[in-house]
């Protein structure tokens, strides 16, 4: 966590004079960001496209809970999700 803590701060930093934009597997990471997209791909009639939602506030926690444990998505990780969340300062009230 402490390695993801040093990159948040330097993210944090640039992003006071430039736009960042930041693809991440880690939790962490993703937790850290002022706006959250789900980049996934989709396949129809035989062709793959890659989407890209805005997730709202409560999207964000059930996605960042699934980046945290897959699809066993217990109460115990969506309240971490939400503390993760919380320790960065992004959560809306």
């Amino acid at each position: 966590f402490l390695s993801c803590s040093t990159t948040n701060t330097k993210l944090t930093e640039v992003s006071r004079f430039h736009q960042v934009i930041c693809v991440t597997h880690l939790p962490q990471i993703a937790a850290a960001g002022s706006t959250h997209f789900y980049i996934y791909k989709k396949t129809v009639d035989g062709k793959t496209y890659t989407k890209v939602d805005k997730l709202s506030s409560a999207a964000r926690v059930q996605e960042i809970s699934r980046m945290l444990a897959g699809t066993n998505i217990t109460p115990i990780v969506l309240q971490h999700a939400k503390q993760l969340l919380e320790q960065t300062g992004t959560t809306k009230s």
